[in-house]
């Protein structure tokens, strides 16, 4: 990140949302989403992979709303010609058939995992967790989903704040 930076300013606000955040989330890009309660603000440092390739800081208050995309499928995978010559050579023609509609594995995976910050002004951000097929049994996918969950309680926080003022 070090050299994405080329002003004192731009040190500075790094280096205290580094310091003050309440929840730092890292995406799919390894891009850093600073949280800080204190200032109330979303704050992501400048960086390439942005796009428009600056920083962006934008206050709670004007977060409108949130979506989650969890595009999750489930594979079944079964060998079914194995298991027919198998049960072929086994019991025959009857053990073919048998071999050919048992087993298989169900695996779940999910190709993708993010959260579009939707603003006031019309502007949305996406925080992109997962952009590519992950299995669900995998630690990857484990340690990004608990970030997701972290993710949606401080959103819902920062929305339940914004009811209760308008209230």
């Amino acid at each position: 990140m070090g050299f994405f930076v080329k002003d004192e300013r731009e040190k500075e606000l790094l280096q205290h949302y580094k310091k003050n955040s309440t929840l730092k989330v890292k995406n799919d890009k390894m891009i850093t989403f600073y949280f800080s309660d204190e200032d109330q603000k979303i704050f992501v440092p400048k960086s390439l992979f942005l796009d428009n390739r600056k920083e962006i800081l934008r206050d709670y208050s004007e977060l409108q709303q949130y979506r989650e995309i969890l595009d999750d499928m489930q594979e079944t995978k079964k060998h079914g010609i194995t298991r027919a010559v198998a049960g072929g050579l086994i019991a025959g023609p009857a053990g073919a058939v048998v071999g050919a509609s048992t087993g298989g594995k169900t695996k779940k995976s999910v190709d993708k995992m993010a959260v579009v910050l939707i603003f006031k002004d019309g502007t949305t951000f996406t925080i992109s967790l997962i952009d590519k097929k992950t299995k669900t049994k995998s630690m990857f996918y484990k340690q990004k989903f608990e970030q997701l969950l972290q993710l949606e309680a401080k959103l819902d926080n920062i929305l339940a704040a914004q009811e209760q003022i308008q209230a």
